[in-house]
């Protein structure tokens, strides 16, 4: 889950060809994520063609990848190219595939392999603690299950410790008595973080 923090001006644009291939989409599919007002696009200098949104065309092919099931770390991943973020939670996420491969469960492992091939590229490619700037200003609540059986609940550790180190305010829960999947046990504390913070974060939006 993620709480969008205030608009901020983008930078970076690239071709319709480079967008297109970005997404791994056709080029009149492109066009229409534009007409849908799911990327945005500028005139290029000089009477060239236009560009096209790279940080929108990250974001859009993270919310795909979230559909597909990969949720959380989506949700990691937007820390890296997007800084508007203020607040994150993050659930029996996987945060470091590299170090995920040699201890993960067969089950887990069967599941990364239908998708891709665990090469190092690969795998730090798909790492979200890889991928994350030098300073984060963000608040993050990360809760895992220590009887997790898919993702180990040092995954969740790891990525904390890298949080912290770039200056991130992190909240932890880790339950003793639950697995991957924590159900409503998870949502007193859900509750509370967003309480705590998100209240925060719209007192400020409106000042």
């Amino acid at each position: 889950m993620v709480v969008p923090g205030p608009e901020r001006r983008e930078a970076l644009y690239i071709t319709a060809k480079e967008a297109a291939a970005a997404l791994g989409v056709s080029i009149p599919t492109l066009y229409a994520y534009v007409s849908r007002g799911q990327v945005r696009s500028v005139p290029g200098e000089q009477g060239r063609p236009r560009l096209y949104s790279l940080t929108d065309l990250d974001r859009l092919k993270t919310r795909r990848d979230a559909r597909a099931g990969h949720g959380a770390v989506a949700a990691g991943l937007l820390m890296d190219y997007d800084t508007r973020p203020r607040v994150l939670i993050l659930q029996s996420g996987c945060y470091d595939m590299l170090t995920l491969w040699p201890e993960a469960p067969l089950r887990t492992k069967l599941s990364i392999l239908r998708e891709v091939w665990p090469s190092k590229r690969v795998l730090n490619e798909r790492s979200v603690i890889a991928h994350l700037p030098p300073r984060l200003e963000i608040s993050v609540l990360i809760m895992h299950g220590e009887r997790d059986n898919k993702m180990p609940v040092r995954q969740a550790m790891k990525l904390a410790d890298a949080l912290r180190a770039r200056g991130a305010k992190v909240s932890t829960c880790y339950f003793p008595k639950l697995s991957h999947d924590l159900g409503k046990r998870a949502e007193p504390e859900l509750r509370a973080f967003l309480r705590d913070n998100l209240l925060g974060v719209s007192s400020a939006a409106a000042s």
